[in-house]
């Protein structure tokens, strides 16, 4: 907050190659000109998606692969993260995942606004 709120000399030394308050929190492009507003936390959870497009056999195994890695509708960093992840090739050939997550809370989204762009000197 310090530096934020702080332009001039005091904070800022005008000889320092480090960068100045424009380069920190100048919009578009200071490297700090965005803050992280609102994180959303979840646990102890079941979600079913179904993918209504129908698939073959030999679709199911490639499907299932970049499911089991992360890549579809859910990522997860690790094969042996906290969820569950159950592959159904159904009757209609329509492809359902299920998701259970029990216990650890995880970061299912984040929501950034940018810092105000106006000057505070004090």
């Amino acid at each position: 907050m310090r530096a934020y709120n702080n332009t001039g000399s005091k904070v800022w030394d005008p000889l320092a190659t480090a960068g100045d308050w424009n380069s920190f929190f100048a919009q578009p492009n200071g490297s700090l000109a965005r803050r992280l507003s609102e994180l959303v936390l979840v646990s102890d959870y079941e979600i079913t998606v179904t993918s209504h497009t129908t698939y073959e056999q030999s679709e199911v195994a490639r499907f299932e692969a970049g499911v089991q890695g992360g890549v579809w509708p859910f990522f997860s960093g690790s094969p042996a993260a906290t969820h569950n992840t159950e592959i159904k090739h159904n009757e209609d050939n329509t492809l359902s995942v299920k998701h259970t997550l029990e216990g650890s809370p995880q970061i299912r989204g984040i929501t950034y606004q940018n810092a105000p762009n106006q000057r505070r000197s004090s």
